[in-house]
């Protein structure tokens, strides 16, 4: 009930009695309420993206660290929001190791390597991958997100190296090679080597 008049001052603008009543909601709430990430939302939507953070931190912590996969997502989006950048790309890190092969595992993946290139660790990223594909423990997730990076940057060489070093290995035809191979310059508007 209380949530629905916080709700209707927000409707009505009067911010200053909305944040009062949302932080008594947010004082009486455990730590896995689910009232907390209504709270947050209802901050987000004021505008009060660090207070929503806050909140989601809260629940983050009173969970062990993980909040499901959409609010984890949100959590990421407004720690980029609010310039936490390096929270957010650890963030972003963890929800691609757990949702990496589902549909929203493309999603996540993008905006980890977004957030990455925006604090310049792209790099970082990369010798991991190369460092986990050459050690033999790169599952063929890892190989398609070293393959997307490469071609974020525009890297069609290392992209196709590393897809035809990791397709030989498999029992995939040349032809098939050849094709993904040329699937990449494209990508990388390296008309030439198309």
């Amino acid at each position: 009930a209380e949530l629905f008049i916080v709700k209707l001052y927000v409707d009505r603008g009067r911010f200053d009695e909305a944040s009062s009543m949302l932080t008594a909601i947010e004082q009486r709430a455990e730590g896995k309420d689910p009232v907390l990430a209504e709270v947050a939302g209802i901050f987000e939507r004021m505008d009060r993206l660090d207070r929503a953070v806050q909140v989601l931190s809260r629940m983050r912590k009173a969970y062990g660290g993980f909040l499901g996969t959409d609010l984890d997502m949100k959590y990421a989006l407004l720690l980029s929001k609010v310039d936490r950048e390096r929270d957010a790309l650890a963030v972003w890190r963890s929800l691609w190791s757990k949702v990496r092969s589902t549909p929203r595992g493309r999603y996540v993946e993008d905006r980890m390597m977004t957030v990455a290139a925006r604090l310049g660790v792209l790099a970082k990223i990369a010798i991991e991958l190369e460092d986990k594909l050459d050690a033999g423990t790169a599952d063929t997730t890892d190989v398609e997100l070293l393959v997307r990076l490469y071609v974020k940057v525009g890297d069609s060489a290392a992209a196709t190296e590393i897809t035809e070093q990791s397709l030989q290995a498999s029992d995939i035809s040349d032809i098939e090679i050849t094709r993904r191979k040329a699937t990449i310059f494209l990508a990388c508007q390296d008309y030439l080597e198309y």
